[in-house]
């Protein structure tokens, strides 16, 4: 319901049946060659069409991170976009679990996510505390990047996130909440919300006090707050 009426498809146009290799694959930006050799690597054989079950993501995880973790030499920080390849570091960051446990121990980690990765586990924290949540296409969002719906009894109430991985001394400015306020009156949603990897500006925080509840504002620290607290009811 809500999909149509803020005017996006909740999913993409990805190739390959839900859940399937291919979907995979295609999920992860990845080649599904690539994707199958690292499967192979792993003792895990899979084809384009076989369905790819959690318990052979978390095997590859397990893999990848004996080979790049334990293995001989300087050890290797997972996230890193310089070591290991960014094929297999996009490979471990789908297993959302272990990727908020890591942040949760080491919130710097934020900083060597990609864009997109950091709104799936912005929405993989919505989703533990309950939210129903839809990421809008990469390529075309309507000016936020989710909306989260939190089902009452008798009615529901309904978020539109907007999501900035900025490096540290990067502050979202007020435009970045006043555009999100436009599009949440818009669309009538009954909060907006930004959420960074940085800070506010002033004149961001200043805005958001005059709009009150209708405009929540979420930083590193209150991310940090919410990955460990996260973290320590899994």
């Amino acid at each position: 319901m809500y999909e149509q009426a803020l005017g996006f498809a909740p999913h993409r146009d990805l190739r390959g049946r839900a859940g399937s290799l291919e979907r995979f694959a295609d999920e992860l930006r990845l080649s599904p060659d690539v994707l199958i050799a690292q499967f192979d690597k792993a003792g895990i054989r899979l084809g384009l069409h076989d369905q790819v079950p959690s318990s052979a993501k978390v095997a590859l995880l397990a893999f990848l991170r004996a080979a790049h973790l334990n293995g001989p030499g300087k050890p290797v920080t997972l996230y890193s976009y310089e070591t290991p390849a960014q094929r297999e570091i996009e490979i471990v960051q789908d297993v959302n679990e272990e990727l908020v446990r890591r942040l949760a121990v080491d919130p710097a980690l934020i900083y060597s996510l990609n864009p997109r990765k950091f709104e799936e586990v912005v929405t993989f924290l919505f989703e533990k505390r309950g939210w129903e949540v839809r990421l809008t296409p990469p390529s075309r969002d309507g000016g936020f990047d989710f909306f989260a719906e939190l089902k009452k009894t008798l009615s529901s109430f309904l978020v539109l996130g907007e999501c900035k991985r900025y490096s540290r001394d990067r502050k979202v400015g007020v435009e970045i909440v006043r555009g999100l306020h436009s599009v949440t009156e818009t669309n009538k949603a009954h909060q907006g919300i930004v959420i960074t990897s940085s800070f506010f500006t002033a004149g961001a925080i200043e805005y958001q006090r005059v709009l009150g509840p209708k405009m929540g504002l979420k930083d590193y620290d209150d991310l940090v707050d919410w990955l460990q607290t996260i973290q320590s009811n899994c």
